[in-house]
């Protein structure tokens, strides 16, 4: 907790504290989420080539429905791979500098970060609205409406500026926990 919550008013840290409390059980639930997903994926194939295979049919949306896990999973669990320090990135700038400069080329990242993912969130909100006020659908072997997919994919981006502005005070932890693999 930050040094200028630990002086201010009692209820006013229970309410905070109750909603990161919240927050952070919602990122942990999404990664669970994405796990189910994941593990779903490869049990549908392998039922659908069962099926195929003893001529008993097939599942013909199996395939779509992998496609939408797969997308889901990337933009959902986004924010919890954030969270662990588990993302993609490419430290060798990061590790080059001095520790001071380190620090603030970190704080430069997670601001950057803060302002892409808003600007995703944004377009992606605008995105939902149209395409919930158009109607638009993905025609393939199930036919589905296609606003969902941007509401996961704005509500992902903005996950993500949270996850953003909690590393912006403390970017030492992000330079000094490298190599640490957590699970859910």
């Amino acid at each position: 907790m930050p040094e200028s919550m630990k002086r201010g008013n009692p209820a006013v840290q229970r309410g905070v504290q109750s909603l990161v409390g919240a927050y952070d059980s919602l990122i942990s639930s999404l990664g669970a989420l994405v796990a189910l997903g994941l593990l779903l994926m490869p049990l549908l194939i392998a039922v659908d080539v069962l099926l195929r295979a003893t001529n008993i049919g097939s599942i013909k949306w199996s395939v779509d429905i992998c496609e939408y896990i797969l997308f889901i999973s990337t933009y959902l669990g986004a924010p919890w791979l954030l969270r662990l320090g588990l993302h993609v990135r490419v430290d060798i700038v990061v590790q080059s500098l001095p520790k001071r400069f380190a620090r603030r080329f970190e704080q430069f990242l997670d601001l950057s970060g803060v302002i892409v993912c808003c600007i995703m969130t944004y377009y992606g909100g605008l995105a939902a609205i149209d395409a919930y006020r158009l109607g638009l659908k993905q025609y393939k072997s199930i036919t589905v409406a296609d606003w969902p997919f941007h509401v996961v994919f704005t509500f992902s981006m903005a996950l993500l500026v949270l996850e953003f502005v909690r590393r912006l005070p403390r970017p030492e932890e992000a330079i000094e926990t490298k190599d640490v693999i957590v699970g859910v």
